[in-house]
Formats: C-alpha cells, structure tokens, sequence
C-alpha cells in the first residue's frame, strides 16, 4: 500500500500525518523529533511519498527524507495558502492538509535546486549580504558628517584621500568615536568581502556558462554567478515571460474599459535576482 505523508515543520519539533490511498489517517503524531520521524516512517509497509513546505528550514529536512529513500515534494506556502483556507489553523490540521494534497495530486510544487546550486545560492546570497551591509555603514558615516555640515573634498569618502580627511578632521567626542568605529567595521568588511569575491571569482573559471554571461556589458563575475544561482535550470521556464516574472521584474498591470495602467513590480520572485538584474 502506498502512503502519502504531510509534515508541519517548526524549529524544534515536526507534525507528522500519513493517509492511505483513499485519504484515511493512519498516523498522526505531534512534535516530533527527527528521530522520532524516521522510526514512525520506518514502520509504514510500502512506498510514502512525503509533502513539506518551503518554510526557512525545509532543506536539511528534504536532504535527510531523500538520503533515506523517501520520494518529497517541496510546497509553495502561498499556494498553498490560497488552495486551503481554513478558519482553524493548527499543526496537525496543516500536516493533514498537505498530505491530503499530495494524495492528491493537488500540491503547488516548488522546484528544488540540487545542492551544488543551493550552495552557490548561499555563496552569493552571502556575498550580497555583505555587500548591503558595506552600503548601510557607509550611509551611516555620510549622515554623520552630514550631521555637522562636512562635505569630503574627495570624490570617494572611503577612498584613500577621502580617508585621510576623515582622520584630520576635527569632530565633537561623540561623532569621532561612532565614525571611528564603523571604519574600524568598513575594514574588517572590505577584508571578508575581498575573501568571499576570491572565492566566488575561483568559481567562475570552473563555470563556462559563467564566463558566457560575462561577455554581458554590465554583467561582472560575482553578478553572473548570481544570476546562475537564483535561475538554476533554464529549462524550468516556459518563456522569457515566466522567467522575468519569477525575478520580479512583470509590474503589476490593470486593464479596464479599453485603459491599460501598469503599476508597481511585484514583492514575489526572487528578490535576489531582482537585485542583479536592478543593479546591473
């Protein structure tokens, strides 16, 4: 007999439900541990195929379910959302839900990316993370001079020039010694950073559809590792259409009455491959 199970996963615990083909609960259990899982799964007789939602913690979940033999589908939570109101929403009546929508055939899959892109989505999303965070102490620092009425004489503040006016500056106690310690933290940065580019940049001479999307005007190595990273498998888009959209880049369009506005770009898609594409 085949089983269709839905798991509710959390931090620190699961749910767990399991239907027979014909949508009876043969198990359901709550907070579970991962080893809990695996021995109520091991005493199923037959085939089970397991439902999970893209929640922050699905991976590790997926990898040890597939690592074991167990065929897993990946939710969209959205979709889901949207094909399963309820006006009671607890963990075992959402661990029910997916394994009813797996028995299904109902559930909104999500594509999963094979581990070598996941761990270049890390690399890079890493990278970006850094990045911002380069871009905020900056910020930080020009509004504290700003503050006092300074303007660098330099065309970059964070240059070599436009750091040698800082340190001559005269500041009130106070400004010195919070634009001291966020160039102590620019410092630090700029190093790890240099370290995570080397990285990415070894990546890239092992990757020849990388070094194509660098024949790109605009388009760097950290940028088209990126790109690779968040797209994955070209061939999982119907259309250039469907592809602009998963990035976020489709705005929103209202047609009425022979009027057609478009609006505003959507807040789903990749906000990471939205960000390359903006930025390039």
């Amino acid at each position: 007999m085949s089983y269709f199970a839905g798991i509710d996963l959390h931090k620190r615990y699961l749910t767990l439900c399991v239907l027979d083909p014909i949508g009876n609960v043969v198990v359901q259990h709550r907070r579970l541990t991962t080893d809990g899982l695996f021995a109520v799964l091991g005493e199923l007789d037959g085939p089970i195929t397991v439902a999970v939602e893209a929640t922050l913690h699905w991976a590790w979940l997926h990898d040890r379910l597939v690592a074991q033999g167990y065929v897993v589908q990946v939710a969209d939570p959205g979709q889901v959302k949207l094909i399963c109101k309820a006006r009671c929403k607890t963990d075992p009546i959402d661990a029910r839900k997916l394994a009813d929508l797996v028995r299904s055939n109902l559930l909104p899959n999500i594509w999963v990316p094979d581990p070598t892109t996941r761990a270049n989505r890390k690399l890079l999303r890493g990278y970006a993370f850094l990045v911002r965070i380069r871009t905020r102490i900056k910020n930080r620092v020009h509004a504290y001079l700003a503050e006092i009425n300074l303007a660098s004489p330099a065309t970059d503040l964070f240059g070599k020039r436009g750091r040698i006016w800082m340190d001559s500056l005269t500041l009130p106690d106070e400004v010195r010694f919070q634009v001291d310690g966020l160039l102590e933290l620019l410092d630090f940065l700029e190093a790890r950073i240099r370290k995570v580019a080397k990285r990415i940049e070894q990546r890239v001479d092992m990757t020849p559809e990388a070094q194509l999307l660098i024949t790109v005007p605009g388009i760097g190595a950290k940028t088209a590792m990126l790109i690779m990273a968040e797209i994955g498998e070209i061939s999982r888009f119907p259309s250039s259409h469907d592809l602009t959209s998963f990035a976020g880049l489709v705005p929103t369009t209202r047609s009425s009455g022979g009027k057609t506005t478009h609006g505003s770009l959507p807040g789903s898609g990749s906000p990471w491959l939205r960000w390359a594409l903006v930025e390039t």
